[in-house]
């Protein structure tokens, strides 16, 4: 199974710590891309976090935008975006 997820607001540095706590892996078991992607394996399914950039809403208002892609087992992967969109929706509060 693969899908594809886009997220705007949220640094790419505070991605990785929430799929690396769903994962249960420390920051040494995160693997870095030579293009500044980011894999972290869980327990039968794999995160792929792409490179943030900016979103441009306009001239003076931007956003932190990146694209996370899981793969691995189908039950598994839905159990970790389970996870990710609660730690996600609760973010700044």
């Amino acid at each position: 199974m693969a899908t594809k997820l886009e997220f705007r607001g949220i640094s790419q540095e505070m991605i990785i710590h929430y799929i690396s706590a769903i994962a249960e892996k420390n920051q040494a078991d995160i693997i870095i891309n030579d293009d500044q992607s980011v894999r972290v394996d869980g327990d039968n399914w794999q995160a792929l976090i792409s490179k943030e950039e900016m979103f441009y809403y306009s001239p003076s208002l931007y956003f932190p935008r990146l694209f996370i892609s899981f793969y691995g087992d189908e039950i598994r992967v839905e159990q970790a975006l389970k996870k990710l969109r609660s730690r996600t929706l609760r973010m700044g509060g």
